[in-house]
């Protein structure tokens, strides 16, 4: 019945099939030895360098990521360090412009006991100029009283005419 079916259907008979199958499965075979293993190993080679790739590029990246960190500590501690510095700088400033202004300040007070040092002789000069000045006033009043006698009127205008006098020969 088989080989009524097959001859019937395929128009193939027994022996006929058995042949054709046995071809297909020699093919099959063969096919599997030279194309399917190659095609394996060619699979499994890409999958593998696929996957090296990956492994490299994620070795890349975490080496970019450190690369990255490092970078970003060394411009932190370079902020901390200019901050750092520049605060240094600042007080290195400020000291500076304190030390200036002490030294402007004795130097005024220096100047200004020089100049109170000056005005303490000046008037030193003054008062004994005016001693010798005054002196010569008084001879001349007393030598102006004592050539005659006179009422108090007169000795106020012998006093008022000297100091007059006294005044013209100072200016």
């Amino acid at each position: 019945m088989m080989n009524s079916l097959l001859t019937t259907i395929l128009g193939l008979d027994l022996k006929d099939f058995l042949l054709h199958l046995f071809n297909f499965l020699l093919l099959v075979t063969i096919v599997g030895l030279l194309v399917y293993k190659p095609v394996i190993r060619f699979v499994r080679a890409r999958k593998e360098g696929i996957e090296k790739q990956e492994k490299e590029h994620n070795e890349k990246m975490e080496e970019a990521e450190k690369t990255k960190s490092q970078y970003t500590d060394l411009i932190g501690s370079a902020e901390h360090d200019i901050a750092a510095k520049k605060k240094e700088a600042d007080a290195l400033a400020a000291a500076k412009a304190e030390e200036t202004l002490a030294e402007a300040k004795l130097r005024a007070e220096k100047i200004l006991q020089e100049a109170e040092e000056e005005a303490k002789n000046e008037k030193v000069k003054a008062i004994t100029a005016m001693k010798g000045e005054v002196a010569e006033v008084a001879v001349m009043i007393a030598s102006g009283i004592l050539d005659k006698e006179i009422t108090p009127e007169e000795n106020a205008k012998i006093i008022d005419d000297c100091l007059k006098e006294w005044d013209e020969s100072h200016d």
